[in-house]
């Protein structure tokens, strides 16, 4: 035991490394969870837009069938254009007593392993739903 060094601290060598070795991985994996709220909450937000942007789409067509067709194109194209891949996309059109109103609601099922470039196994579905009025004008068969 050196004399400079007070003996209470004496067996405490080494074991500020220790701490840093056991507490990387901790910080590690609570930096990939940040990460992962960030995109799945980035991931909703297309979603969102997705659902809008087909609610707009159906809400310009009279006829069901291209209303469904053209809000399918559009949540497609927004979310394509915005960078979230769906392993699967639902889209569905309501106009049913709604009184003029078209809504649409938007599923898209992500791949955790593409939300964060980890190998995570498991699948989030993000889902919205948007409403628009029908343009009696503009809408066309």
């Amino acid at each position: 035991m050196s004399p400079a060094m007070p003996e209470r601290f004496t067996g405490a060598r080494g074991s500020a490394g220790v701490g840093v070795v056991l507490l990387t991985p901790v910080v590690l994996a609570l930096l990939a969870f940040a990460v992962l709220a960030g995109r799945v909450g980035t991931a909703h937000q297309d979603v969102v837009s997705a659902a809008q942007a087909a609610a707009r789409a159906a809400s310009l067509r009279q006829s069901p069938g291209a209303m469904v067709a053209d809000a399918r194109a559009a949540a497609d194209t927004t979310l394509r254009n915005a960078g979230t891949e769906c392993d699967s996309t639902t889209v569905q059109v309501s106009t049913a007593g709604t009184g003029g109103i078209v809504a649409a609601t938007v599923s898209c099922q992500v791949a955790l392993s593409d939300l964060v470039d980890l190998a995570l196994p498991g699948q989030k579905t993000v889902t919205a739903r948007a409403s628009a009025p029908v343009d009696r004008y503009r809408g066309g068969a």
